[in-house]
């Protein structure tokens, strides 16, 4: 607090009370910082991927983060933990980084954790107390041997319970998924959780008692899933994001919730959600989870739009598309609990708090120039809980800038004081689809007001289209087969799979 102390004084003196005053009601930022302009750059290098851990600060309020530099091959890049200083940035830890950058995490002891994925196994780096003094060690399990790009996660808990997540195979896929106990430091079994297809650039959200939130992106290629690659288009679609929870992992699976899929049609070929750099996952400090996700396709027709999902669980709570002009963002919370919505655009930070307990209705934005930098290619790296920082009205931030992301650049964010004016919740939708697997009537309850029912084919084709809510639709003459119910009314979206007999 002693650094704001001086701040708050000095705009006393400059600006006068009143102005001060105004100062305190809007957010702004201070500590402008180039902490590095020769990182790593290139595919997997520095600016590499939005879920990850790049920032935290100590219970002293001293900040560390972790960047990468090249090394004599992509595959042979190296990490460096540095210290913030009142003359800049001093290196407290560096070695291998293989050729993901690593994560870095603090524990409610201060003890920092990088963790890296070098020669095709993860490894831990582990500090002492005071940010110093770092050992290795491996990671253990079977974490298939040799994969140099598992695409890793990391989290940790509030009590400080560490966890380490990497995806694998194409169509089918699996995350493999471990954790370390808090004090004597045992790592469980690697646990190998089966899905569908790969789901990269995973967002993992721990809390206390082994409960587990994460989102990920589908990740695999275009024939993988039954479609024609549309000419131009990347080898990788990236069509699909999904939701996994569980509330005590030791006990129980996790569940896997759709939250949004953007199928190919003839007007939309190329559909995308970009989730993995311009989106945010968090887990709120009712244990609410959030997803921005941006999307577009046939369900936006075709202009990029972020949607803001709110699930308790698996229950959905509400889908709510946010203004066009907003096209990515972080959500994180003050002290006490209001919400606000960073983005960015055109070299201007664009922050909009939010008056309710939901983070959905934004306020007017403060917008404020990032002093010439421009943010590139992996979004807005934040000190949140999920690094294992807990909430504050200061916000520390990183991201990559330059001409082609060789610098990082650190700035703080001050936040308004104060609650959120309306602590209502939004309930859980209570909206059911029944029967399912149908052969006549499908039955939709629960929905508010008027409603949009689409229902798709297999190839992401139109099948039923109607816009009012009666009750139910009749699929008797479609054929036996599977489809996607989408539902959208004003208390959200809803997204089914429905067997039809």
């Amino acid at each position: 607090m002693k650094a704001r102390h001086i701040l708050l004084f000095s705009a006393v003196s400059l600006l006068g009370l009143s102005q001060a005053a105004l100062l305190h009601s809007q957010p702004y930022i201070d500590s402008w910082s180039t902490v590095c302009d020769t990182t790593s750059t290139g595919d997997g290098a520095n600016s590499w991927g939005g879920h990850q851990c790049s920032i935290v600060r100590n219970s002293a309020g001293a900040i560390y983060t972790v960047y990468t530099v090249a090394g004599p091959s992509e595959l042979k890049r190296a990490f460096r933990v540095v210290r913030k200083t009142e003359d800049g940035w001093e290196t407290v830890a560096q070695g291998p980084s293989g050729r993901e950058p690593a994560q870095i995490l603090i524990g409610p002891d201060d003890r920092l954790y990088v963790v890296c994925w070098p020669d095709g196994h993860p490894k831990l780096w582990e500090s002492d107390t005071d940010g110093n003094n770092f050992a290795a060690s491996d990671i253990p399990g079977n974490w298939d041997p040799g994969n140099n790009w598992p695409y890793f996660s990391t989290g940790i808990d509030e009590v400080g319970t560490l966890y380490v997540l990497a995806s694998g195979g194409g169509r089918p896929g699996y995350f493999k998924l471990a954790y370390r106990s808090p004090g004597a430091g045992a790592w469980s079994d690697v646990k190998k959780i089966d899905i569908d297809y790969r789901y990269c650039y995973t967002y993992m959200a721990p809390q206390a008692g082994h409960e587990l939130h994460l989102a990920s992106l589908r990740d695999v290629t275009w024939d993988e899933l039954g479609y024609t690659q549309p000419a131009g288009a990347f080898d990788y679609c990236f069509n699909a994001v999904k939701s996994w929870y569980s509330p005590g992992l030791t006990s129980r699976e996790l569940t896997e919730t759709l939250i949004r899929e953007e199928k190919p049609t003839g007007q939309y070929p190329n559909p995308n959600i970009s989730f993995n750099y311009n989106g945010d996952f968090y887990v709120d400090q009712r244990g609410r989870s959030h997803i921005l996700c941006p999307v577009s396709g046939a369900g936006t027709g075709g202009t990029a739009r972020l949607v803001h999902y709110i699930l308790d669980g698996t229950a959905t709570v509400a889908s709510v598309e946010l203004p066009a002009a907003i096209k990515n963002g972080r959500l994180i919370q003050n002290e006490k609990g209001k919400f606000f919505l960073i983005t960015f655009k055109n070299g201007s930070l664009v922050v909009y708090p939010a008056s309710d307990a939901n983070g959905v209705q934004l306020e007017a934005p403060t917008t404020i120039s990032l002093a010439g930098h421009t943010v590139l290619y992996s979004n807005l790296h934040l000190a949140a809980p999920r690094c294992g920082v807990p909430l504050s009205d200061e916000v520390d931030i990183i991201f990559p800038s330059g001409t082609s992301a060789e610098a990082w650049v650190y700035f703080k964010l001050h936040l308004p004081e104060g609650a959120p004016a309306d602590s209502t919740l939004l309930p859980v939708q209570d909206i059911r689809v029944y029967p399912n697997p149908v052969g006549g009537a499908l039955f939709i309850s629960g929905l508010e007001g008027h409603a949009k029912i689409t229902l798709y084919g297999v190839w992401g084709n139109i099948v039923f289209y109607r816009e009012n809510n009666a009750g139910y639709i009749d699929i008797a003459n479609l054929p036996a087969g599977v489809y996607i119910l989408q539902a959208e009314a004003s208390s959200g979206v809803i997204t089914r799979k429905i067997v039809k007999r």
